[in-house]
């Protein structure tokens, strides 16, 4: 065996030469891919490189430490860098997995051999069940979702598939006068002129028959963590726009800030959009179209904390900034779709 130097164009701690090999009256068996030193045999496998494209899900082969049906957890081979979380049943201790590149570069890298955890069965009896009884009547949340769905155009089949999604990934969905989640992938930056001073502008005229509206939509976003009691310099106006009427046919208003101001001193993102055209082309041979509707997924993404200040707001019973992005932001959809891209990475143009 060579020990072989720190800069030495390998990532392992030594090679087997065959004067090694010899000594110890190793045994090679090519057609079974086996060494065999003593009483030990060890597997032998080819050695691969592959070159991961950024931000894709690539297809490969890699050897397992055992040749039954088993899954492969999830796994951060190198940074960035993720493997497993599958069901798999090897052939001759390869089997074929998926393997994503959330970079934005390309990676070259050589797989090492994973651990499989072998499935394990369990009989009846050896699962022991309590059932706790509430205290008068509680609706389970997914069947909340569940009586939230219009499923009236769908038929039998289409509606039981619906409704099975919902139920599984129930927890994701949002209901009324929940919080809101917070993402840790990305938050937003506002980069402004080096120039730049506090922008202050007066607060607008607001109607009397709107303020206790404003009041209950600025103490729930306080509950929730979306903004902040603030002594900022900075100041953007509110005002209060109709939405359009919902479900059940009831007329909203929405707390808007005007931050044009602002966004005359922030320097541009320059990230680049997706092209409608090129979605639209997507969708050609589609039967089934959805469309996922975040609720209010500004307030789903940080505010970097430095930048807070910048985006203070003034109502009649306080002066208060975000925690969260808020709507209005030059940026802000830049960072949205710099969010989405991270999150779906893999799964986008699948069909």
């Amino acid at each position: 065996m060579y020990v072989v130097k720190d800069d030495f164009p390998i990532k392992y701690d030594g090679i087997l030469g065959v004067d090694f090999l010899r000594k110890q009256e190793a045994t090679c068996d090519y057609k079974k891919k086996q060494l065999k030193v003593e009483q030990h045999i060890l597997k032998l496998y080819p050695y691969r490189r592959m070159t991961l494209k950024p931000h894709s899900k690539t297809i490969i082969q890699v050897a397992t430490d055992k040749n039954t049906i088993g899954i492969i957890q999830a796994e951060e081979t190198v940074p960035e860098i993720f493997i497993g979380n599958c069901l798999i049943e090897p052939q001759d201790f390869i089997c074929t997995a998926s393997i994503l590149n959330t970079t934005d570069a390309m990676v070259e890298m050589a797989m090492r051999q994973v651990t499989l955890e072998e499935i394990r069965q369990y009989k009846a009896e050896e699962v022991n069940a309590t059932r706790i009884q509430p205290e008068g009547e509680v609706m389970p949340r997914s069947d909340k979702v569940l009586q939230l769905l219009r499923t009236q155009h769908l038929n039998a089949e289409e509606r039981k598939v619906i409704i099975e999604i919902c139920k599984d990934f129930s927890d994701v969905l949002h209901l009324d006068g929940e919080p809101l989640t917070c993402t840790d992938t990305v938050a937003h930056q506002i980069a402004t002129q080096a120039d730049s001073s506090p922008v202050n502008v007066r607060p607008y005229h607001l109607l009397e028959k709107h303020k206790e509206e404003i009041n209950r939509q600025v103490q729930e976003m306080l509950r929730n963590g979306i903004i902040r009691p603030s002594t900022s310099q900075w100041n953007a106006p509110l005002l209060v726009v109709l939405k359009k009427t919902d479900a059940s046919g009831k007329l909203k208003l929405r707390v808007v800030i005007d931050f044009r101001k602002l966004n005359d001193l922030m320097i541009g993102d320059p990230f680049s959009l997706p092209n409608i055209t090129d979605i639209l082309d997507q969708l050609g041979n589609a039967k089934y179209f959805t469309t996922l509707d975040l609720a209010s997924e500004y307030h789903q993404i940080p505010m970097e904390e430095s930048d807070k200040c910048k985006i203070a707001f003034s109502t009649p019973y306080g002066h208060y900034e975000y925690n969260r992005m808020p709507f209005g932001l030059k940026n802000a959809l830049a960072t949205f779709q710099r969010l989405m891209n991270s999150i779906l990475t893999g799964m986008q143009r699948i069909k």
